[in-house]
């Protein structure tokens, strides 16, 4: 994936803008896999020991925990995405340029 950051001048207002574009695009199946990611991907506790009845404690994953297991879920669902064919590869930042310019 590829991302341009460019100026344009006086985009749609009186005032210059920052264009950001990116050339793919998910498909709605694969930004629903991330809606899933986001609700249910990271409220898991983690085991924690035992109390003192024996019953099984849970806390909350650190932050180092909660970044690295982000970054693993984003990391799968981005080759299980490509791997089936729902990344669309969308124009280059030249391309929309040479549109603009017509």
């Amino acid at each position: 994936m590829t991302t341009s950051v460019w100026i344009q001048d006086k985009y749609k207002n009186d005032r210059n803008g920052i264009v950001v574009h990116t050339d793919e695009i998910l498909t709605e199946r694969a930004r629903f896999a991330f809606s899933l990611i986001e609700k249910w991907g990271l409220v898991a506790a983690m085991p924690d020991g035992e109390d003192s009845s024996g019953r099984a404690k849970l806390r909350l994953p650190s932050s180092q925990e909660l970044v690295t297991r982000s970054c693993e879920i984003s990391e799968l669902v981005f080759d299980e995405c490509e791997r089936r064919g729902w990344v669309i590869k969308g124009p280059s930042a030249e391309e929309m340029r040479r549109f603009e310019d017509k």
